[in-house]
């Protein structure tokens, strides 16, 4: 019996891509120590609803049989991009974020009912509460980030306004190379249209 290191997310449109993609080389122009560390390449970025681990391909598919009711009532919702982030909050810092505005929490209701499926098939349970967010790049190593790093990159952001429709989760696999990770979609839930 085999398994798959696996995730479901939210994929982005190229809009919304290339938005993240102008505030990461803000970023690297206003903090040249950044530049050479792990940034996610652009068809990798993705909001995380939850993170599986590996999972063995039988609880895995039973999972998405499982995911389809659950999902089946989840109307299309608006996420606006707002702002990029370090992580930890204080000191040096491992990675950088891009958030997104979740005014109704409409997203973190998304990623509660996949976290509750999840549980039922054995899978940890999230302890900190949902973030809508991007990883833009992971520091090889903690270190410090101006604020004039982040400044930067979120008057980019401010400047466009950038929004999206979440129309659809994916289930993704993912498998690990020296390149770093490749992904590929197991199955698609599309939601329904706004009432």
């Amino acid at each position: 019996m085999s398994a798959r290191r696996s995730f479901v997310a939210i994929e982005l449109p190229p809009l919304v891509v290339a938005a993240l993609l102008r505030a990461g080389k803000s970023i690297r122009l206003a903090a040249t120590h950044w530049r050479d560390d792990k940034w996610v390449s652009e068809h990798n970025l993705h909001i995380t609803l939850k993170f599986l681990g590996t999972v063995e391909d039988n609880v895995l598919q039973a999972l998405q049989a499982d995911l389809g009711p659950a999902l089946a009532n989840v109307a299309i919702f608006p996420l606006a991009l707002e702002r990029t982030l370090a992580v930890p909050h204080h000191g040096h810092r491992n990675m950088i974020w891009a958030t997104f505005a979740d005014p109704d929490s409409q997203c973190a209701t998304l990623a509660s009912i996949v976290d509750e499926v999840a549980a039922r098939h054995g899978i940890e349970r999230d302890t900190r509460p949902f973030v809508p967010h991007v990883t833009l790049v992971r520091a090889r190593k903690p270190r410090r980030l101006t604020d004039e790093a982040l400044a930067s990159a979120n008057a980019e952001i401010l400047a466009h306004h950038v929004s999206m429709s979440v129309s659809s989760a994916t289930l993704l696999a993912s498998t690990l190379t020296p390149a770093g990770p490749i992904y590929e979609r197991l199955h698609k839930w599309t939601f329904s249209p706004r009432r």
